[in-house]
């Protein structure tokens, strides 16, 4: 699976459907390149005829790694409409010891570091953070595994919980909080504001919106932002 994301990595780079992709994540992303997300996330591109799974063809792919440094499967985002939005391939439960989004060999470090994560459903929201040079997760979902709870209990003490501002999301923000409280993890959430989610706050207030709502968040906590 580690080759599988090179070879995914260099379709993103060196083809015309890649830069189709490339482009995409200029208009949700800006500040992406400069930022070097793509090397910290291995972005890629699955094959738009990939015989082993047709409907994950042709999305813009970040691995999912286990605790062991290992690419255990990728989440997969359509660039294009009609499609179904996020998916994740192999499709089956999340295994014990894998790693939330946002989370991998390279970036454990700032977390250990920090002891210090923003907590979010999608995947845009946590690479909206991490733009903004802030260590942050996503579970991919309204539901948090015991597994991913685990892996961010390990590496933090403090948690700001950034979820969808509709009633999915506050029900979650509120099972998020107890499973992370239970292992130790001091939780905060993201008041209420004006942005859907930590995305929509980076594409209409930039960097420096994201970065003070999460500081806002967290009670002025984070000298190190």
């Amino acid at each position: 699976m580690n080759d599988l994301s090179a070879a995914f990595a260099n379709r993103l780079q060196t083809t015309d459907q890649g830069a189709v992709a490339r482009a995409y994540l200029s208009r949700r992303l800006p500040g992406w390149v400069d930022s070097g997300l793509a090397e910290f996330f291995q972005f890629g591109l699955s094959p738009r005829q990939w015989s082993l799974a047709l409907w994950f063809g042709d999305r813009l792919t970040i691995p999912i790694w286990n605790l062991d440094g290992e690419v255990v499967a990728f989440r997969g985002r359509a660039f294009e409409e009609n499609r179904p939005k996020s998916v994740q391939w192999p499709a089956k439960p999340k295994p014990t010891g894998i790693c939330p989004i946002g989370m991998n060999p390279t970036t454990t470090m700032r977390f250990e570091e920090t002891r210090f994560a923003v907590v979010t459903e999608g995947e845009l929201d946590c690479l909206s953070c991490w733009i903004g040079g802030i260590p942050a997760v996503a579970t991919c979902g309204v539901d948090m595994s015991r597994s991913e709870a685990s892996v961010i209990s390990d590496v933090c003490d403090c948690c700001v919980l950034w979820l969808d501002q509709d009633e999915a999301g506050n029900e979650a923000g509120v099972r998020w909080s107890r499973a992370l409280r239970e292992r130790g993890v001091e939780t905060r959430s993201i008041g209420k504001t004006r942005y859907k989610d930590a995305n929509d706050a980076l594409l209409s207030g930039g960097v420096s919106c994201v970065q003070r709502l999460v500081q806002e968040g967290a009670l002025g906590k984070l000298d190190w932002l």
